[in-house]
């Protein structure tokens, strides 16, 4: 969203995202009962940023020097039943940009997010809104969901997203649960084809029906549908139903098994025509777990369904309880509809001391792309934070993500980056922090590797305004 109106649209989705979301944000507060605590926060952040690749591309023109802010809005109450909070913020930047000279200021990287919960004895039910830009750099963030999304370009992208959750008869055998979302992502001022615009929704439901004290007869149902809205990626409609059981084999041991049907449709460009291609088929989903002293066991074994054929996984997976943090892991494989194996697994590794704290996380699957083609996806991050006195410490942020082709094609994708920082509190509510950040990308064309540098200094106050 640029001073200089380039990007109206983004000001238009933005201005009518924010109005939805402080509609249903109002709405909330005014059903919301027994008001049992509420916090207003204004978080301000400033400071000088250096870059010598601000857009991060391949052949960067120059060093970018800026004077950034950020402000964040955010406002929570609870009650004995209820929760709820409104997070709205956005970016201002003020300096010198190598790739735009023309350019000296900007406000962009809006975002609004409302979230209600309301929990029940046996139920619960749960919204989330949220709108958000961003650029298109080298962000490791959690949403890595296919290998698009590690693809690096200039310009923005927009999501508006919708979440429902609901449940009902939770812990009993005789229960019903629902989910759907919807999230709709558009791109600006981008060059990379792939980056097209596009609608996804999603729902599934499970019901389950008493059998014993502790065994429940369960059917489920869901529905998936992607739509590239400029037709340059496949489009992917997919739905299942299933009926299964699960219950207590024994105090210690869970058990759940389902069996599903799949129908999944794949359109594609074949020419100057879009072509559809019917993939139908059943799979199996299989669960154990047994509780231990210092964690559970579990065995799984399930079953997806795709335009390639059917993928099944069996994972084995132990979680650990231990003094000072916690440790779980999966170890298995996959093996895909041509009969080859990939190995899969997870890590997650935390341990907290006295004085500095560790988290590592790992995770290796395979996942189908947007093109329609299998891809290993692995990622790894690595934080540590030591505390140097009462007062100040150091962070330390490393993450790698990767996708490639399982069967050895040319399509592949790499980021990586390191964050270094240090910081110190001044008082409560006021800290300094300062530090360094490496970012690369690789997409296996020499011509599009990214190397990018930044440094940052800056001063971050928080102003409780709590009446």
């Amino acid at each position: 969203m640029k001073v200089d109106g380039k990007t109206p649209l983004l000001r238009q989705a933005s201005l009518t995202a924010a109005v939805s979301i402080a509609a249903v944000a109002v709405s909330a507060q005014t059903l919301a009962p027994q008001e049992t605590g509420h916090d207003l926060v204004l978080d301000v952040s400033t400071g000088f940023y250096g870059y010598d690749n601000y857009e991060y591309i391949a052949d960067p023109l120059g060093t970018t020097s800026l004077w950034g802010t950020d402000f964040v809005l955010s406002y929570s109450t609870e009650t004995r039943t209820e929760t709820f909070a409104f997070d709205a913020g956005i970016r201002f930047e003020y300096g010198d940009y190598a790739e735009q000279p023309d350019l000296t200021s900007q406000w962009i990287n809006p975002f609004a997010i409302v979230d209600y919960t309301r929990e029940g004895t046996n139920s619960l039910f749960h919204v989330n809104l949220s709108y958000r830009e961003r650029e298109n750099g080298i962000e490791l963030v959690n949403d890595f969901l296919t290998s698009n999304d590690l693809i690096v370009d200039q310009g923005t992208r927009s999501n508006a997203r919708i979440d429902v959750d609901l449940a009902l008869g939770r812990d009993t055998p005789t229960f019903f649960e629902a989910g759907l979302y919807y999230d709709q992502q558009r791109y600006f001022d981008t060059t990379n084809p792939n980056l097209s615009d596009e609608d996804t929704f999603g729902v599934e439901a499970e019901l389950g029906l008493a059998i014993a004290r502790n065994a429940s007869l369960i059917g489920t149902a869901s529905y998936y549908v992607r739509d590239d809205l400029e037709d340059i990626n496949d489009d992917e409609e997919h739905s299942s139903v299933g009926v299964g059981v699960q219950g207590d084999l024994a105090p210690d041991l869970l058990f759940r098994g389902v069996l599903n049907y799949n129908w999944d449709v794949r359109t594609y460009t074949d020419g100057d025509d879009r072509v559809e291609k019917l993939t139908q088929g059943p799979t199996l989903d299989l669960l154990f777990v047994k509780d231990r002293p210092n964690g559970a066991v579990s065995l799984a074994l399930y079953g997806e369904l795709d335009s390639n054929g059917t993928r099944t996984t069996m994972t084995l997976g132990r979680d650990f309880e231990l003094p000072r943090g916690q440790l779980d892991f999966t170890a298995g494989a996959t093996l895909l509809s041509d009969g080859s194996i990939s190995p899969v697994g997870t890590v997650h590794w935390e341990r907290d001391y006295r004085t500095r704290a560790l988290v590592l996380d790992y995770s290796s699957s395979v996942e189908t792309d947007y093109d329609g083609a299998d891809f290993l996806r692995n990622s790894l991050s690595f934080s540590f934070q030591q505390e140097l006195t009462s007062l100040d410490g150091l962070l330390l942020d490393m993450s790698i993500y990767s996708a490639d082709d399982v069967e050895g094609g040319d399509s592949q994708e790499r980021q990586a980056s390191v964050n270094v920082s240090y910081y110190r509190d001044i008082n409560r509510d006021l800290s300094l922090v300062m530090g360094y950040r490496y970012s690369y990308y690789d997409d296996a064309d020499p011509n599009d590797t990214v190397n990018a540098n930044e440094i940052f200094a800056r001063i971050d106050k928080s102003f409780s305004l709590r009446p």
